[in-house]
């Protein structure tokens, strides 16, 4: 075929260059959608579904061991300022680490096991939160 006799092998300048758009438009990707690992709404139906209200504090433990995620001691609610409208309740606070990535911020998803005065489960208080690179 005559016309596609003069389109010889690509130069390698222009492989270069489509390689780094390539590269580029898959890094505008990724900084503009991210990685999602976890959907908080997804994380909400499994505590409710494993950790029921009126749980101890033990039960608690036993389903953030199980879940692998990390968590403190039993607190109270009046240290923290996000849950002071719960009054002065014990709580045991725990997080689920980077369940969204991407070029420039990532996500975590705090978990907040409030008890009442009788330490059991009043309720769950679940946040995401975004921190900036």
């Amino acid at each position: 075929m005559p016309g596609f006799a003069r389109f010889g092998r690509p130069s390698k300048a222009l492989t270069v260059v489509s390689v780094i758009t390539i590269i580029f438009i898959a890094a505008w990707i990724f900084a503009e959608r991210g990685i999602r690992t976890t959907q908080p709404e997804t994380l909400r139906q499994l505590v409710a579904r494993s950790v029921p209200i009126g749980a101890s504090p033990e039960d608690v433990r036993a389903f953030l061991d199980g879940q692998h995620l990390e968590y403190g001691s039993m607190n109270r609610t009046s240290n923290y300022s996000n849950l002071r409208k719960y009054g002065d309740m014990p709580v045991i606070g725990a997080i689920k680490r980077h369940t969204w990535v991407s070029l420039l911020m990532y996500e975590d998803i705090q978990i907040a096991f409030i008890f009442d005065k009788n330490n059991r489960l009043k309720t769950v208080d679940l946040n995401p939160v975004y921190t900036g690179l």
